[in-house]
């Protein structure tokens, strides 16, 4: 996990048709895969309702949420990427994922 929040490589590409018009569908890499079948089986991805919780917090700094609220805004956005494609990659690339990431390793000290 530490290493995906540190690494500076490419986690996709958005996909398009060869006749020029762009349908969706984000190509990712095989790093981003196992980070999803991670997190689901790590129980990072939680039950809920995320869009309505999503709406109302995504706006929040990381550094002050709580270990759940923070793996809720992991949740939201891996969730988020089958409604809006390539979520999830602009999280990647923007250093999202890598501040959630941070923040969880963060917490996880204070309460072990």
């Amino acid at each position: 996990m530490e290493s995906l929040g540190k690494t500076k490589r490419k986690f996709g590409s958005y996909a398009s048709i060869s006749n020029g018009n762009t349908i969706g569908g984000t190509e990712y890499s095989k790093e981003v895969s196992d980070f999803i079948d991670l997190c689901y089986r790590e129980g990072f991805i939680l039950q809920f309702d995320w869009s309505e919780w999503y709406a109302d917090n995504h706006e929040r700094p990381i550094d002050e949420m709580d270990y759940e609220d923070t793996c809720k805004l992991l949740t939201a956005i891996v969730r988020s990427d089958r409604f809006n494609d390539g979520a999830l990659l602009n999280a990647f690339q923007n250093g999202t994922i890598a501040h959630i990431l941070e923040r969880i390793k963060e917490l996880s000290k204070d309460s072990g």
